[in-house]
């Protein structure tokens, strides 16, 4: 939950995040409980937090603008406040209390405070007397174990096998600390055998965490899910590991929306409870449990896989956030989409969705509104290349009827898109957070208005030249796979501007 739920005596915790109250997070705990589930609260007591560590009231127990530091009596008293307050909210003593990812850790404050410390032992200084905290209040703490292998590594690296991990460092870690393992990224057992065999040396619980694929874009990853799921949970039951859980994350503006990770939980669920878990097997189970098919899930996947991209995403290729986001003159990605069939594909995809959609049930919305997503794509996706393509040619007339005929009916395209997703994300979510959604959809047909202002005083000869056609386009080279076909790549601000959105 990292900063998003309330906290009492820190009223900036959470502060206009649409954090969970203590009414709904009780809420929760008592809905799962009345199923037979465990509700475990997942919180963050080291990184991952930079969004509350802000505010003025953070000053005195942070080390980087992410991290909390170590050895601050104000930062056990801010993590204690946590236990108290979620012990009164959930009736599992069992807490998630994060910790990975703190690549900062002691490199601010803590460095100009204390001098150079070696990173594993400042973690597992900090693990301690956290861990004391929690013994004091009778909880069992679980934690993300990759710093345990990052902070020995010098580019902090977190599936290296030839971490030099040692039984003296084995010993720095509390025994009662479950270590929870993850990985949503290997694709063959062996990969699982060999790091699950890493952890057979630590004296502790072992969890592993998979991932249900929803955090690069817009568009699930379904085929990266079920093939990371198979090979891993098929080790996982070959070490006897006793507990699992699936990951779903919302990097980046949470876009991808919740309803989608169905499958992902049905192939967990059969993996767990089941015998069968086929694809067949799956998709009778979903069609029982949705009235849709995995294979009309599957369906949206195929916004991301597209001409020239491998049948299975395995790469997590993400091309339709770059066509969605990349600006039109600009063109940052455009040496992708320089190819055929790109637009006949999206054309095609907009009418099976549409199709499904009918037959959906309660889902219908979701496959309209990803109809409607590929219906901009179709239309965007070599629009930029068109553009310049004119602009060279000094063909005025063709960008004439770009501006009168094309980029009209592409701003109401992704109005109507839009319009759609607004429907999906109230569905599911609060209204905190669609700022974002707004900010990012409104600002592309913004800039289509600007764009056809731009074109227009080229044609009508208020000016010479468009500077930013000027430019050769070079390969991206930011980013998973920069050599083609496409990118796996997420952040927003690197999409939509090469230059800056904001000072930090």
């Amino acid at each position: 939950m990292e900063d998003t739920y309330e906290l009492p005596d820190y009223p900036y915790f959470g502060y206009l995040r649409g954090r969970y109250s203590v009414a709904e997070m009780k809420e929760i705990d008592d809905f799962a409980y009345a199923l037979g589930i465990e509700a475990i609260p997942c919180i963050q007591t080291l990184a991952h937090l930079k969004t509350t560590l802000k505010w003025n009231y953070a000053l005195s127990m942070k080390d980087t603008a992410d991290i909390l530091l170590v050895g601050e009596e104000k930062t056990y008293q801010f993590i204690e406040a946590m236990f108290v307050s979620l012990k009164q909210t959930f009736r599992s003593r069992t807490f998630h209390i994060g910790m990975d990812e703190a690549m900062d850790l002691g490199s601010g404050k803590y460095l100009r405070e204390n001098g150079h410390r070696v990173q594993y032992d400042l973690m597992t200084e900090h693990l301690a007397k956290v861990n004391e905290i929690a013994i004091k209040h009778g909880i069992k703490p679980l934690i993300w174990d990759d710093m345990f292998y990052r902070s020995l590594n010098k580019d902090h690296e977190y599936y290296d096998t030839t971490i030099p991990l040692t039984e003296e460092h084995i010993k720095k870690v509390p025994s009662n600390i479950g270590l929870v393992y993850w990985d949503y990224y290997h694709n063959n057992k062996e990969d699982y055998e060999t790091l699950l065999t890493m952890r057979d040396r630590f004296p502790n619980d072992i969890i592993f965490a998979g991932g249900i694929w929803r955090w690069m874009g817009y568009v699930p990853g379904y085929t990266k899910t079920f093939v990371t799921t198979n090979a891993a949970l098929d080790r996982c039951k070959h070490h006897k590991v006793k507990e699992i859980m699936s990951t779903c994350w919302g990097d980046d503006g949470a876009e991808t929306p919740i309803e989608t990770i169905i499958p992902g939980l049905i192939l967990f669920g059969e993996h767990c409870y089941g015998q069968d878990t086929s694809m067949d097997a799956i998709s009778s189970k979903c069609k029982f449990l949705t009235g849709v098919s995995l294979f009309d899930f599957m369906k949206i996947e195929e916004i991301d896989i597209i001409p020239g991209c491998e049948e299975q995403n395995i790469k997590t290729r993400n091309p339709s956030k770059h066509i969605l986001f990349q600006d039109l003159l600009l063109g940052a990605f455009d040496t992708y989409f320089d190819r055929e069939g790109l637009e006949e594909h999206y054309a095609k995809v907009k009418e099976e969705l549409n199709t499904i959609s009918k037959t959906a049930g309660k889902f219908e919305q979701l496959f309209v509104m990803y109809a409607k997503l590929a219906t901009v794509l179709e239309k965007k996706v070599k629009l930029g290349i068109k553009i310049r393509k004119a602009y060279q040619l000094k063909d005025k007339d063709t960008l004439k009827t770009i501006c009168e005929q094309i980029l009209p009916v592409l701003k109401e395209d992704v109005e109507n898109f839009k319009k759609e997703y607004t429907k999906v994300w109230f569905h599911e979510s609060k209204g905190h957070g669609f700022e974002v959604i707004d900010v990012r959809l409104g600002g592309l047909m913004s800039r289509i208005d600007t764009v056809k202002y731009r074109l227009e005083d080229y044609i009508t000869g208020d000016i010479l030249k468009i500077e930013e056609l000027e430019e050769t386009i070079l390969p991206y080279e930011l980013g998973g796979y920069p050599e083609g076909p496409y990118l796996a790549y997420n952040k927003y601000k690197d999409i939509v501007t090469q230059n800056l959105l904001s000072h930090h």
